[in-house]
């Protein structure tokens, strides 16, 4: 019996990466179709701009929501019987966090675009990624709390499968008018489509799961101090990533910026199977990261031989396909070879911070994750000051490289620190 109970929880983890891998696959496909549509359609001006105010407002959706679909998960997966109460915790903090965030959203823009931008197509993707987004997250990290992966998978699919069918509708439109603003149609198709995608994640999920109870033991306060480092994380993590598409686009043009997005988005995509991955075992890294540091460290490494195979194979498949780049998305990203190139080992420096960052996360180390991530978002900003003006997107990934491998090197201190500490208890 005892070796049926040890195997068990091994193939539930492979049945539950098989289902959020093929989620995660129909994803990255539609995201796929999705970016080469609208890349086509808009071109590297028009798409560079697209980049720069997504970066903007999808980094800030990390706060309208204060860590709450990662506080959802962490809560459930300790204690099931809580979903209700944390549901409904989850979605109070969402509503409380959307406004601020907005307003800031608003301010930031203010700041960084051009006086002669047009506001429409910043307000229309600002409300899809502030507000919709969010929410269908929450819903889609409520099944993961509960170790159900195959609805996760459904609809983590979900917003991806809405824009492509957006991105369709947004090939119509210059056959039935030629003079109209293609930027602004694709923020209104966006906004649409995250809607959409909210709405049926709401409905699936009342269905299928308990209502949300408002009058819950948990404090709002509690609840969001222990979520805000996660939402930080979050908010964080996608200033770092996206901060050099912004400062390209105002310091270098908005070319630079949208070849420079595309490539970037390359690596993003063949980048997806590692966090599906890393999805399916979340709940197991929060139950082993609560019994000790060592317990969590284990399951990674358990996790490491698969993900070293693949992001060697995706860095080859960088190189060997960069050259397609201008055949698929046009002729206007024939500059995107290049930057693929150089960006196309970023995947390999990237796992190694990403591993050590999980068991952080799942030991309730999340502000030292944090910590690393704020020193490397700054160094990225100083160095993008610095190496832009000088070497145009070439500076962008060089600074990309030097803060990634300074915030591994970060967390990987904290982690032999709070190890040692564990081995070493104070007498």
């Amino acid at each position: 019996m005892k070796p049926d109970g040890q195997k068990e929880p091994r193939r539930s983890l492979l049945r539950d990466t098989a289902a959020t891998t093929l989620g995660m696959g129909l994803r990255t496909l539609a995201q796929a179709s999705t970016f080469v549509i609208v890349a086509r359609a808009l071109g590297a001006e028009s798409y560079g701009a697209y980049v720069a105010i997504l970066a903007i407002a999808s980094a800030l959706s990390h706060l309208s929501g204060l860590g709450s679909h990662i506080q959802l998960v962490r809560t459930v997966a300790h204690d099931p019987s809580s979903f209700n109460r944390a549901w409904g915790l989850a979605l109070a903090v969402l509503g409380l966090g959307i406004a601020p965030a907005f307003i800031g959203y608003l301010a930031i823009m203010y700041l960084v675009v051009p006086v002669s931008a047009s506001w429409y197509p910043i307000i229309l993707i600002g409300v899809a990624e502030l507000v919709f987004w969010p929410l269908a997250r929450i819903c889609a990290h409520a099944y993961q709390g509960l170790e159900r992966m195959n609805r996760f998978a459904v609809l983590t699919l979900l917003p991806a499968a809405t824009r492509l069918v957006a991105a369709l509708a947004l090939l119509l439109i210059p056959a039935l008018q030629s003079s109209t603003d293609l930027l602004l149609c694709w923020a209104a198709l966006y906004a649409a489509a995250s809607l959409l995608a909210a709405a049926l994640a709401l409905v699936l999920l009342s269905a299928e799961l308990p209502l949300p109870t408002f009058k819950s033991s948990y404090s709002i306060l509690d609840w969001m101090r222990q979520g805000t480092p996660f939402a930080l994380w979050g908010f964080g993590e996608k200033f770092y990533l996206d901060l050099d598409k912004v400062m390209l686009a105002r310091m270098a043009s908005l070319q630079s910026a949208g070849f420079y997005g595309a490539a970037h988005r390359i690596v993003d995509l063949l980048f997806l199977p590692v966090y599906a991955l890393l999805s399916s075992a979340s709940a197991r890294l929060f139950r082993a990261g609560s019994e000790s540091t060592e317990s969590a460290i284990l399951v990674c490494r358990e996790l490491t031989p698969k993900l070293i195979a693949y992001t060697v194979a995706a860095t080859l498949m960088l190189i060997l396909s960069a050259p397609l780049v201008p055949a698929i998305l046009g002729n206007s990203f024939e500059p995107a070879v290049d930057v693929l190139y150089w960006l196309a080992w970023l995947p390999l420096l990237a796992l190694p911070r990403i591993l050590v960052q999980a068991v952080l996360n799942a030991t309730g180390q999340q502000q030292r994750a944090v910590s690393a991530m704020a020193l490397a978002a700054t160094l990225n900003f100083l160095l993008n000051l610095w190496l832009i003006p000088l070497w145009d997107w070439r500076g962008a990934v060089l600074a990309t490289y030097l803060a990634e491998a300074t915030m591994g090197l970060t967390m990987l201190l904290f982690l032999k620190t709070r190890t040692r500490s564990n081995q070493h208890p104070p007498t």
